[in-house]
């Protein structure tokens, strides 16, 4: 259902150009004030932090304080140039840390990043690239990985890792309360290893359909998130082309529990989605961001409980305050034909085909398998970030 309000919602801050064409990250602080303020015109301006190449990955400490400038940190990998350790409130480089191919001493530019560990102390981060999860100590400037843990046994085999392991890119990574890291790839596994990524794997799945899906439940072109709940027993997953999201239930692995519907995700771009309180948060190609209570009561194909037209255009991530009452989103995707949100632009050509990178037209075996590829309206672009006040209008 939409939001039930007296008049329409309106974000209380516009903040512009959020991302500028995926090179540069920028940092706003929004202070509580201007977030319960009822002044929805007020904008701000970004400190940008910008790469000399596109970045395959980016990730913000998800614990920060403005009075402890060491928590403020976010890592970046850009093409062919080792990872970054940055702030965004510094346009210099804190730190960096090659990852190198041990074979043509090319860098690697991890396709997620992972800082381990929750709250105030970090110590170590994770890398994903293909076939391999490789952990970084955050205190060793201009060092390689401290251990590098192989998904599959071996690359050189007839059958790639001898059909033992996951195959494939790590797309995201994510740890549990009990210290459990998700890892998914673009191949559409799922591994979960001890330790938060430093100890043994504890299990391995695919995702798939269940036989008695209908056509548009538990498909998917490669996973792009997955996230914990809360308790730590169920495991959330977005894909690329994909009207849903998972939940699954690590109890038995491999069998889901839960499918969310009408994400409005047929997408090659990455739509992030958050889960706080146990409320699942995501937005779509059409702008609106949408709500699912409860994770892990409830079971089968379930719809949305609350939904908001948030954005003009597809929205690529929607986050709520743990206070239950500021929600942010931010919209924009790359024009290309057809009207298609992609993150297979012209200038992300460069990625490995492993990715499964796909072009911007709708291929004929997507129109079969799918019925015909979403289109956005055409009423973008809409390059923003809003930060909405939520408070008396959204029941926790």
């Amino acid at each position: 259902m939409t939001a039930d309000v007296a008049g329409p919602l309106v974000p209380t801050s516009q903040l512009r150009k959020a991302t500028l064409v995926g090179r540069s990250e920028e940092d706003f602080a929004v202070d509580e004030d201007e977030a319960d303020s009822s002044d929805s015109g007020s904008t701000s301006e970004p400190a940008p932090n910008h790469a000399p190449r596109k970045r395959q990955s980016s990730l913000f400490k998800s614990v920060q304080w403005l009075s402890e400038p060491s928590s403020t940190l976010f890592l970046a990998s850009p093409a062919s140039l080792p990872i970054r350790l940055l702030s965004p409130f510094s346009t210099g480089i804190l730190a960096s840390y090659p990852l190198i191919n041990a074979t043509t001493e090319a860098y690697i530019a991890p396709h997620s990043l992972h800082f381990a560990g929750k709250g105030r102390r970090t110590d170590y981060f994770l890398a994903g690239s293909d076939c391999q999860i490789s952990s970084f100590d955050i205190s060793r400037d201009g060092e390689g990985p401290i251990e590098v843990f192989r998904t599959i046994p071996s690359r050189r085999k007839k059958i790639v890792g001898g059909g033992v392991g996951m195959k494939g890119i790590v797309s995201t990574m994510d740890s549990s309360c009990e210290g459990i890291l998700a890892a998914g790839t673009f191949t559409r596994w799922i591994g979960l290893y001890d330790g938060e990524g430093r100890g043994g794997n504890v299990g391995l799945f695919q995702l798939g359909k269940n036989l008695d899906d209908p056509p548009d439940v538990g498909e998917g072109k490669g996973i792009t998130q997955v996230m914990w709940s809360s308790c730590g027993r169920y495991l959330c997953t977005a894909e690329r082309f994909s009207g849903g999201i998972g939940v699954w239930d690590i109890r038995g692995t491999g069998k889901r529990l839960a499918w969310l519907s009408g994400r409005k995700g047929m997408t090659m771009q990455r739509l992030g989605i958050d889960i706080v309180n146990d409320d699942v948060w995501a937005g779509g190609t059409d702008g609106k961001v949408r709500v699912w209570k409860g994770l892990g009561t409830k079971e089968a194909i379930l719809d949305c409980d609350w939904e908001i037209q948030g954005h003009n255009d597809a929205i690529s991530s929607a986050t709520m305050h743990p206070c239950g009452t500021v929600l942010a989103s931010c919209s924009g995707q790359w024009p290309i034909s057809g009207g298609l949100s992609s993150e297979d632009s012209p200038s992300s050509r460069g990625q490995s085909n492993n990715q499964g990178s796909r072009s911007s037209d709708c291929a004929d075996d997507d129109r079969s398998s799918r019925g015909s590829c979403e289109k956005t309206e055409e009423i973008g672009p809409d390059n923003s970030l809003k930060i909405w006040s939520l408070r008396d209008k959204y029941e926790i």
